[in-house]
């Protein structure tokens, strides 16, 4: 049986995500009253504000919207593609309805943007008491 020290055994055992050899070498730092306001000033003036809540089906419209503009993109990217058909080369009328559906789909992404704006101004005034 072999004595010699195995290279893994001398490494220390340490948290690799962590500061220092034992994550918790982040000093204390002294704060007063003063120190305390202004750090909530900080946070009032960046994002102090929490955004409004939006009724229950309606905070999956952002994520419906963003979902529906990546699939008008996708739909331009394919007729894109079939329009470089070495087919459709000689043939004007394949060519003007790929056109037109690049058209319609620049259409659907504008509208879609239209939409994101209308959402974004949606809000549900609170109940005056």
């Amino acid at each position: 049986m072999s004595e010699k020290l195995l290279q893994e055994d001398a490494t220390v055992q340490q948290d690799k995500w962590a500061t220092g050899m034992s994550g918790r070498n982040v000093g204390v730092q002294p704060m007063n009253l003063l120190d305390i306001i202004k750090k909530d000033a900080e946070f009032r003036g960046q994002n102090g504000k929490a955004p409004e809540l939006l009724p229950f089906p309606a905070e999956s419209l952002v994520e419906l919207l963003g979902n529906l503009h990546v699939k008008a993109v996708d739909l331009q990217k394919t007729i894109k593609l079939v329009g470089n058909n070495p087919v459709l080369k000689d043939r004007e009328k394949a060519q003007k309805s790929l056109e037109a559906i690049l058209r319609k789909a620049e259409l659907i992404k504008r509208i879609i943007k239209l939409i994101s704006k209308d959402v974004d101004n949606f809000v549900v005034d609170k109940e005056k008491k």
